[in-house]
């Protein structure tokens, strides 16, 4: 029989599968036409100024190249209004089916959960990607310099990533807000699901549960920023935690005293800390406080690996982590050396 571990991680996966399906079909066009728009603006410039390293010599020729742009910029293909409610109508049946399979699996009742408009949250995320949009047009008006150019192409692909981020707050909040539909509705707790490679707050987060009408606490193994209770995550624009359900009666802890599955994932989130696993985009001064807070924390580490300890001790001590193995490469390694036995 799964575990619901593993039952989760399955949901999270196919939760993922989905948003990269939906952003990969709305990013395609839209990252076309903003390399036409660059290019377009590259030609003007080297016919009007010599090179794209040279200041301009007319003003307004410049201004004449960012209007142009912006112009651009107001006929990206951003009606994506229809693909991001399908998608989070797929992401609410996906999280309903799911929280059946768990109720079932645990000798509940499965409850009806209502159906709800998924328009609205979309139509936010348009308007979310169009004051982004003009955001760039207005920076694309104010044209006036070989630097300003370049700034400008560059603030241009973080459109890209807002429509990304759109994609990814489309489908895991919606996933979360039919857990907590369904928590609600079945009488039973939910559950904190931090994605693999959580940043320190949502870290602080895996494995707290709460009734549904209650919010998680204000956690975090962050030293830099307080945060406000909040009902389930999102967190954050990239945030790819999920809620699951959870009732301790359905732990068995059996003769060996299995940790129930929320004590599994504090652990583990715990041990992410104290390993410094993180983002490249992350602060490995901030895995570093966090890991010494937990360190200096009492009874915050009862349940962790001796070895994963001294590993911690030695990273804060030293100011920095070890390198993580490459796994892809711990396998060539591996391979490698089966070849030369089997000489």
């Amino acid at each position: 029989m799964r575990t619901q571990a593993d039952a989760d991680l399955a949901f999270s996966d196919r939760l993922l599968q989905l948003e990269r399906s939906v952003a990969g079909d709305l990013t395609g066009p839209l990252d076309a036409a903003l390399k036409a728009a660059a290019e377009a603006a590259a030609t003007a410039w080297i016919a009007a100024f010599g090179s794209l390293r040279a200041q301009p010599t007319d003003p307004a020729k410049a201004k004449v190249i960012g209007e142009a742009f912006a112009a651009a910029l107001s006929a990206l293909p951003i009606d994506v209004t229809g693909p991001l409610i399908t998608a989070a109508q797929e992401a609410f049946s996906i999280t309903l089916d799911h929280a059946a399979v768990l109720l079932d699996g645990h000798g509940e009742d499965v409850p009806a959960v209502p159906s709800i408009n998924h328009r609205p949250g979309a139509v936010a995320a348009v308007q979310a990607i169009r004051d982004r949009i003009d955001k760039s047009m207005r920076l694309a008006k104010t044209l006036d310099s070989v630097g300003g150019f370049t700034h400008m192409v560059a603030d241009s692909r973080v459109i890209t990533s807002v429509v990304k981020a759109q994609c990814t707050q489309g489908v895991f909040g919606t996933a979360a807000t039919g857990m907590l539909m369904a928590a609600r509705e079945a009488g039973v707790s939910k559950l904190w699901v931090a994605e693999r490679d959580a940043c320190l707050h949502c870290t602080a987060h895996a494995g707290l549960f709460v009734k549904p009408g209650q919010s998680f606490p204000a956690v975090t193994y962050s030293t830099s920023k307080p945060l406000e209770p909040v009902s389930a995550p999102p967190l954050h624009r990239w945030c790819r935690c999920h809620l699951t359900l959870w009732k301790p009666s359905w732990h068995e802890p059996g003769p060996t005293g299995v940790p129930s599955y929320p004590d599994t994932l504090r652990r583990e989130a715990k041990r992410s800390v104290l390993q410094g696993r993180r983002l490249p985009s992350e602060s490995e001064t901030a895995r570093l406080r966090a890991a010494k807070q937990l360190l200096e924390t009492p009874g915050a580490l009862d349940r962790a690996p001796k070895s994963v300890i001294r590993q911690a001790e030695t990273a804060v001590r030293k100011g920095e982590f070890q390198p993580r193995p490459d796994p892809k490469r711990a396998a060539e390694n591996r391979a490698a050396r089966e070849r030369r036995n089997q000489r």
